[in-house]
């Protein structure tokens, strides 16, 4: 009977240290599960912000793109009024409300030709600032100089 007992005991002791180390397996296993996870989440959100800076990156250089196609479809438009002796008030305007007047004629005209509001809103644009550069310096601005500076 002794003999049983002490048998009986050293099974008993022999899985509770087996369940101990299992049970400290266990909590190890989840602890790296965890740190796993922890890291893919984080890759993940690594990801997501990389796409989300390359696709504002592409939209920047997009607006940029169709920004210097406006303007130089506008500048192009300038350039056929100015031949046919349209000089929209820069060569002799020096009057700032003057040159809003022909700006706001201007970008009508333009769209009449054009049909795009884009095209006509960048032309008025640089016409007005054809005007200031006119107001500023108080002489005429020559098309050559104003499509250097201001259509670029």
């Amino acid at each position: 009977m002794f003999k049983q007992i002490q048998i009986l005991l050293s099974v008993i002791l022999i899985t509770s240290f087996y369940g101990c180390i299992n049970a400290n397996h266990l909590l190890e296993m989840q602890s790296r599960l965890f740190e796993e996870q922890k890291k893919m989440y984080e890759d993940k959100q690594k990801t997501i912000q990389a796409q989300s800076d390359r696709k504002k990156e592409m939209q920047r250089y997009e607006d940029e793109r169709i920004e210097k196609q406006n303007k130089l479809e506008g500048c192009q438009y300038l350039y056929e009024f100015y031949k046919k002796g349209y000089d929209f008030g820069l060569s002799s305007g020096r009057n700032k409300t003057a040159c809003s007047s022909v700006g706001k004629a201007l970008y009508e005209e333009i769209n009449k030709a054009s049909n795009s509001k884009n095209v006509g809103a960048v032309i008025a644009s640089v016409t007005a600032a054809g005007c200031m550069h006119c107001s500023k310096y108080q002489r005429p601005v020559s098309f050559d100089d104003f499509q250097q500076n201001l259509c670029k």
